[in-house]
């Protein structure tokens, strides 16, 4: 085969070819072997749902309440991760200017923010949904992923549900190795 495409250098025949349909097919299904497993998600280490809305009262970082936590995973030596969570809402205080910030965390360590939702004019009833995605590269060995969150002032939320007519649906955190 003297040809192949520009992006994924995937192998076809030129006109001048002889006919090896067997051949051309393997060198396709090789090539695209080695280019779906790097475009992929890689290995998922862990994964956990969430049902129910956690109340946000903390208002300082250090005491940021815990809205969803992994179950301990093993992390290969100078491999990346991704932590993924998503949630049907995030509802900032009522009092205008007020905002929720959730932040992923490694055990007892902020990872930093992941998202701020503020209230811009007061009131309650305003919130967003989320999905938050990061790479983090932690080293080798056991860790055990998180997604807290605390206010301003007051008190926000986090809403999930079991996803049934009239209910938010569920939220989750996921960990996978890229």
């Amino acid at each position: 085969m003297a040809a192949a495409t520009p992006v994924y250098q995937l192998p076809y025949p030129s006109p001048s070819d002889p006919a090896d349909v067997p051949a051309d097919v393997q060198a396709l299904a090789t090539r695209l072997d080695s280019v779906l497993g790097v475009i992929q998600a890689g290995p998922r280490l862990a994964y956990v749902a969430a049902t129910a809305a956690v109340g946000l009262t903390a208002t300082a970082e250090a005491s940021a309440v815990v809205v969803i936590t992994a179950p301990s995973v093993t992390v290969p030596a100078g491999a990346t991760i991704l932590l993924e969570f998503a949630a049907a809402q995030v509802a900032p205080p009522s009092p205008a200017g007020s905002y929720s910030i959730l932040q992923f965390w490694d055990g007892a360590t902020s990872l930093g923010h992941a998202a701020l939702v503020q209230n811009p004019g007061g009131g309650s009833g305003m919130g967003l949904p989320v999905l938050l995605r990061r790479f983090v590269t932690p080293s080798a060995g056991a860790h055990t992923f998180s997604v807290r969150g605390f206010v301003s002032t007051g008190s926000g939320s986090v809403n999930m549900g079991p996803g049934t007519s009239g209910q938010y649906g569920p939220g989750y955190l996921l960990v996978e190795q890229r």
